[in-house]
């Protein structure tokens, strides 16, 4: 047995907070280091649900719509660490923070690059004027094709659709991939 487990509090009795919808990944990582009573809230809290449900919180995670105000932070009895899974803290009372000892950690690089690629991608992709996303959805192949004959940048490439069943454009793009190549 190991000096840190006769001298930490016990992980069965740590309370974790997960809000704002943020990844399972971090509930099972929690769970797996053998945090026992993990919760996740799809949405952000107001501050009145945020300070009826901190009570007994330990670890609070959030994102950017959660704001963690001094008030909320006198009815946190327990909140040892708040974990800002985003690029800042402005959505925290850092100083009441202090002057309570609860430590705030960010994400500041976790997503610099790939919001920099987007912003430099849709950028070129406007000015360019290649492809209006909100015309492509529900397109059938046909007229998939024909749109893009109009635009230099992809006339003459191969449109396959994958899964191969799908013969639209979907709606939701997350789960459908469009290859295009020459």
């Amino acid at each position: 047995m190991s000096n840190l487990d006769t001298t930490s509090y016990p992980k069965d009795k740590i309370k974790v907070l997960f809000l704002e919808n943020i990844s399972e990944k971090a509930v099972q990582y929690f769970k797996l280091q053998g945090y026992a009573d993990v919760k996740k809230v799809a949405g952000a809290l107001s501050e009145e649900e945020l300070i009826k449900v901190i009570k007994d919180v330990h670890i609070l995670g959030i994102r950017s719509k959660t704001f963690i105000s001094k008030k909320v932070l006198d009815n946190a009895k327990k909140l040892q660490a708040i974990g800002c899974f985003c690029i800042g803290t402005n959505q925290v009372d850092m100083k009441a923070c202090k002057q309570k000892g609860v430590a705030v950690f960010n994400a500041p690089y976790s997503n610099t690059r790939s919001v920099a690629e987007l912003v430099i991608g849709s950028s070129i992709m406007l000015i360019r004027k290649i492809i209006d996303k909100n015309k492509l959805a529900g397109l059938d192949e046909a007229q998939l094709r024909n749109y893009l004959s109009g635009l230099p940048e992809v006339a003459g490439y191969e449109i396959n659709f994958f899964p191969s069943f799908f013969r639209k454009m979907p709606n939701l793009v997350d789960r459908i991939e469009v290859v295009i190549k020459k």
